[in-house]
């Protein structure tokens, strides 16, 4: 996994997923606000985090319930630094600080002060 990859899986989750998802992969946005019928799920949630990375490839692939395939739209390579990308979206949301390097952690703990 490069910095590159994880650029363009941003940009790929920004484009096609966050509209439904949340930037923050949360599930809340504007549209999903509007979905009645049944919301969009967030993808930092305990149980889409415990999915293995071949589910989410291939709910991106197939789609699920009203999510289409984003396979026409997205080469493999795409769908692939998507899930990258959510992973450290998810990493990013449920690590405890403890789990932080240290000068990391020291940052992290001022920043929050």
């Amino acid at each position: 996994i490069t910095r590159a990859l994880l650029e363009r899986g941003r940009n790929r989750f920004e484009t096609f997923c966050a509209a439904c998802h949340g930037i923050d992969g949360s599930g809340e946005s504007i549209v999903a606000h509007n979905m009645e019928l049944r919301r969009p799920p967030s993808l930092v949630s305990e149980t889409v985090r415990a999915f293995p990375v071949g589910r989410v490839f291939q709910v991106i692939s197939t789609g699920y319930g009203f999510m289409p395939s984003y396979a026409p739209e997205l080469p493999v390579h795409e769908r692939w630094a998507v899930v990258a990308y959510l992973r450290a979206l998810q990493r990013s949301q449920s690590s405890p600080l403890a789990s932080l390097p240290e000068a990391v952690r020291k940052r992290a703990e001022e920043a929050l002060r």
